[in-house]
């Protein structure tokens, strides 16, 4: 059984994780970056964060950008009221601020045609997430020192489920 995904990433390894990402100073890092922080600002699991299109975001008020899901675990086929959740940017910490993390995405990363329907993050959700996943465990295995320094046993436990669960807990 595999135990990737079991233990809730704290707070402290969410901004530690998307800092170190950031500082590889490559694609997949800013890539990883904004999927992990857009995963725990939205409470949802990486799969959901991986069906995010750009036509599910606006900015719906002054300081606050808004993501409309048409799915939920709950409600697959999207029968219900759109989900609608509030995104607000950190600007002390710019390792987890989302304007700026999907503007270094926008910037760095997303090199096709921009059109309504398509995704965020561009392959299947499937896809992004074994992507993810890679991207995290490779992060975590160059930080293990730190993360067991945390608290955490082993790098092996956390997983991008660990994200879901670990902004849930702090909620």
């Amino acid at each position: 059984e595999s135990k990737e995904g079991k233990e809730p990433m704290s707070p402290e390894l969410y901004r530690n994780v998307c800092k170190w990402l950031l500082e590889w100073g490559i694609l997949d890092g800013v890539f990883a970056a904004l999927f992990i922080a857009l995963s725990w600002n939205l409470v949802c699991r990486g799969n959901s964060t991986a069906k995010i299109r750009l036509s599910h975001l606006k900015w719906s008020v002054f300081d606050a950008m808004q993501v409309n899901f048409k799915h939920s675990k709950t409600d697959q086929r999207g029968d219900s009221k759109q989900k609608k959740r509030h995104l607000f940017s950190n600007v002390f910490e710019y390792y987890i601020d989302l304007p700026f993390l999907l503007g270094l995405f926008l910037g760095c990363c997303f090199t096709f045609g921009q059109t309504r329907g398509r995704r965020r993050f561009p392959g299947g959700s499937k896809s992004q997430s074994k992507r993810i996943s890679k991207i995290l465990k490779k992060v975590l295995a160059e930080h293990e020192d730190e993360v067991k320094g945390i608290g955490y046993d082993s790098v092996d436990n956390i997983g991008v489920h660990s994200i879901w669960k670990g902004a849930a807990s702090f909620l």
